[in-house]
């Protein structure tokens, strides 16, 4: 929705411009276009945490999620799709 790209470009603006940015996502997809780093939770714990390209994998996405996922780039964008 636009407002939710409205709002996660100024996060990122606000990021870039050395401030500190913490945010809950529950949607990847945004998350993997907003974040530097990630941290995946399940039930409290923690099945992942560190840089994009690390965390999301297919095996720490079934870990958390319990469900398959692919993790593609498309036009340099990372997208994670249910199989």
């Amino acid at each position: 929705p636009p407002h939710q790209r409205d709002t996660l470009r100024l996060l990122k603006q606000a990021a870039q411009s050395g401030k500190g940015v913490v945010v809950v996502l529950h949607q990847l997809n945004a998350a993997a276009r907003l974040a530097d780093d990630l941290l995946l939770l399940k039930q409290g714990r923690i099945c992942g945490f560190g840089p994009c390209s690390e965390v999301l994998t297919q095996e720490a996405l079934m870990t958390t999620f319990g469900m398959a996922m692919e993790v593609v780039n498309l036009d340099g964008r990372t997208a994670i799709l249910p199989l």
